[in-house]
């Protein structure tokens, strides 16, 4: 069972049946609990949150500036919202790759009661629309000096509302591309002589094709 509320985790019961951990029952199973006073924080919400409020914090500057003195600064400003958006998205859609070291040290941790067996390591990430928690078996072999993962258990639910998130940070990016594509056409055109910017009609170019010239011999 997991309570989310934002971007923490505020209560979890956590029951897995694990080979032999030591310091907890002899069956092996491991119980652990997070309750409402030491959260779990979900790294990736709060970035993409993070990354959300950098570009409207660009957008309200911008607006604070008045009009746009060119396309280039038009096209500079959508840049700077594509790049904040997509990594917002991004930090949905692809969870970073952590070791079990960086796992078994993260501030996070301290949220879980009682404390893990030192051969337990423990993970919630969110990856597209579902949250997941993945739990791992460590040992460490005698005659090697680093971690190896002899066990994994995952668990994962759907939360509707990830969905809705990446549902708007993608259409987000759509009208920003194809803004700045629009912008793009248009400044290429900055230094042009006014007159080639106006488009002839179809009986304009009928005309120009048809006239009749004088021929004077002499």
């Amino acid at each position: 069972m997991v309570t989310l509320m934002g971007d923490n985790i505020c209560e979890a019961d956590i029951n897995v049946r694990v080979p032999s951990v030591k310091g907890h029952h002899s069956s092996g199973l491991m119980r652990t609990t997070i309750q409402p006073d030491n959260c779990w924080k979900l790294q990736q919400l709060q970035d993409a949150g993070n990354y959300l409020s950098q570009a409207l914090t660009q957008v309200n500057k911008r607006l604070d500036m008045g009009a746009f003195a060119s396309g280039q600064q038009c096209i500079l400003l959508l840049n700077n919202l594509i790049s904040a958006l997509s990594n917002g998205r991004g930090c949905m859609v692809i969870p970073k790759r952590k070791t079990i070291d960086d796992l078994r040290r993260s501030i996070n941790v301290k949220a879980l009661n009682p404390p893990l067996a030192p051969e337990v390591a423990v993970s919630f990430y969110v990856h597209a629309t579902k949250l997941v928690f993945a739990l791992y078996h460590v040992s460490t072999p005698s005659h090697k000096h680093r971690l190896e993962i002899t066990d994994r258990f995952q668990a994962e639910v759907s939360v509707p509302w990830f969905s809705d998130v990446i549902v708007m940070f993608t259409a987000a990016l759509q009208q920003c591309q194809q803004l700045k594509d629009k912008v793009s056409v248009f400044a290429q055109y900055r230094d042009a002589p006014p007159d080639t910017l106006v488009p002839r009609t179809d009986k304009q170019q009928a005309k120009g094709t048809n006239t009749k010239q004088e021929v004077i011999i002499v």
